[in-house]
């Protein structure tokens, strides 16, 4: 479950199966091995999610199972990258919300 919103959000990779299917463990440690995994997510471009991308990862988190100390319970790493994308998930609806105020602000300039 995990692993699905990080592709969703990060888009890491396009070969990679999309979908609300859950990845194989070989596509998670495909998704872990590519070289620059961890860097891509902390420059992730939080701004700019596409609203679907948005609705349907915000859709999953609301799953009970989707909780950090659930998954820590399997993978304290699994448990960062789930508030990892929890956060996004908060930062692109926050964005979306103050959107027309900041266009204003900036037309007003």
């Amino acid at each position: 479950l995990l692993f699905r919103h990080v592709r969703s959000l990060a888009q890491i990779d396009p070969h990679l199966p999309t979908g609300l299917q859950d990845p194989t463990w070989a596509e998670v440690k495909l998704l872990f091995s590519q070289e620059n995994f961890f860097e891509d997510m902390a420059n992730y471009d939080k701004t700019s999610i596409p609203d679907d991308v948005l609705a349907a990862v915000n859709r999953l988190v609301q799953q009970p199972q989707y909780q950090p100390q659930l998954i820590r319970r399997a993978s304290s790493a699994c448990e960062a990258i789930c508030k990892w994308v929890i956060a996004i998930l908060k930062y692109g609806e926050i964005v979306r919300a103050n959107r027309p105020v900041v266009e204003a602000f900036t037309a007003a300039r």
